[in-house]
């Protein structure tokens, strides 16, 4: 997010990290059940973040506020930014069906969309 601060995610935790002293600066207030595998930054203070089930979320990080969320029907392992997209990938690779997921993202107006 900055020179010294990091996004964290893991089980049940979205968490700003300030790595140059080593404390959480803010922790967002995430059910215990969610279980988030990857995050990627969209903007100043907002980002988008992933399920292993396929749940991509944008979570504005000074309110905690979701602003979009878009189930991909896919088992996910992360997240890229490409441009105005976000790009989910997992999936079965050697197997038929989908793999990559490409998002629109609507900075304008802070949504995701299929």
């Amino acid at each position: 997010m900055s020179d010294t601060e990091i996004v964290a995610v893991g089980e049940g935790i979205v968490a700003v990290v300030d790595f140059s002293v080593g404390t959480f600066s803010r922790v967002l207030g995430v059910p215990a059940f969610v279980d988030y595998v990857s995050v990627v930054k969209l903007g100043d203070n907002l980002v988008a973040v992933a399920t292993q089930d396929g749940i991509v979320r944008a979570i504005d990080l000074k309110s905690g506020a979701e602003s979009g969320e878009i189930n991909v029907n896919m088992p996910l392992k992360g997240l890229a930014l490409a441009g105005r997209y976000l790009v989910a990938y997992g999936g079965d690779w050697h197997k038929t069906g989908r793999s990559l997921c490409l998002i629109s993202w609507d900075e304008a107006n802070s949504r995701i969309a299929a």
